[in-house]
């Protein structure tokens, strides 16, 4: 129940990445450090909410909603790992 809860919160912070990697693409220089810095704690705040409106419904839940954004930021390590071991030339 707890996994179900937190995918929501997974799926909006894989988009709002999405977005915040396109936008500083556009940008140069600091601007687009300021842009993925920016939306980078916007998905924290996002995070934290999940779990913070998971906590009424138990351990489980709370547990539940952690592994699912654990496992969301995992898919972000293991995709930068194939991009640093194989850059787009």
């Amino acid at each position: 129940l707890g996994i179900l809860a937190g995918a929501p919160a997974a799926a909006l912070n894989y988009w709002l990445t999405k977005r915040s990697a396109n936008l500083a693409a556009k940008q140069s220089g600091m601007a687009s450090i300021y842009v993925a810095m920016k939306w980078s704690l916007a998905r924290l705040g996002i995070s934290a909410a999940a779990l913070m409106l998971a906590l009424p419904f138990g351990q489980y839940v709370v547990i539940g909603v952690f592994i699912t954004l654990a496992v969301e930021m995992i898919i972000y390590i293991g995709r930068l790992w194939i991009a640093v071991k194989n850059p787009v030339r």
